[in-house]
Parts: C-alpha cells; structure tokens; sequence
C-alpha cells in the first residue's frame, strides 16, 4: 500500500507501508467517511475494503458512522494471489457530550461537540427544547 486518503480526520500514527494498525478520531458531527487507498505497484491482483473491491487510487469507499469505534480493513492481494497486506483503521467518532439545565419550565438540554483544528478549537452547537 502506497497510501490511505480520509475525507475526515488524520491517520495515527502517519501512514507508513510498513504499519498495518491505524486509528482515527472525528468529531461527532462528522457522520459519513469517504475512505480510499492506493497499492504500491499496480501488479495488485486485488484491493478491498470491508470486502468491497476498491480501485487503487480511484475508488471511495463511503461509510456511516457510528458513535463509538468503526472497524475498517484494507486488503491488497499481490499479483500471486497468495501474499497480502491488510491494513486496520480504527475510527472513532466522538459521543455528542450533554448539557442539561433544569428550571420549572422549559428543560434545555445543550449538545457541544467539539472539533479539533489545525491550531483552535471549535465546537459545535445544539440545544433542544423541551416543555413539560
């Protein structure tokens, strides 16, 4: 594997042919990733993820995202069909964290997500309304 594209989030540790172990960390308001991958020569017999086949350096492979870890595994199959690199990636998309204020009436309930970076940090917010 020549290389491993997110539309979200940044692979730990970097990408290296070398490390089959990955993990990623999103935000929650980050609720679908697109996932690609390039072999290193283009002898590959085949290239999947989650057992959909992928074209080296063309494919995206989009995915759902759940609260929580998310498993995806990369497979290169060589050219003799029998020698393989698989590759694991880990992302975890971050639970929304919940503010409640209670008063007699009305209940807000507050809902931060906070995002990271390239040098602050943000947060998203939402807040419900509720009467009783």
């Amino acid at each position: 594997m020549s290389n491993i594209q997110l539309s979200s989030g940044t692979l730990t540790p970097s990408f290296s042919s070398s490390v089959f172990q990955y993990t990623v960390s999103v935000p929650n308001s980050v609720t679908q990733i697109n996932i690609s991958a390039t072999v290193l020569d283009n002898t590959a017999q085949s290239l999947t993820l989650n057992s959909t086949t992928l074209i080296s350096g063309i494919s995206v492979y989009t995915a759902v995202l759940s609260v929580d870890d998310n498993v995806f595994v990369i497979t290169a199959v060589a050219q003799d069909g029998v020698n393989t690199s698989t590759y694991r990636i880990v992302i975890n998309r971050a639970r929304c964290k919940i503010l409640v204020i209670l008063s007699l009436i009305p209940v807000v309930v507050f809902c931060f997500s906070q995002q990271f970076g390239a040098s602050f940090d943000s947060f998203n917010f939402f807040f419900f309304f509720f009467f009783f």
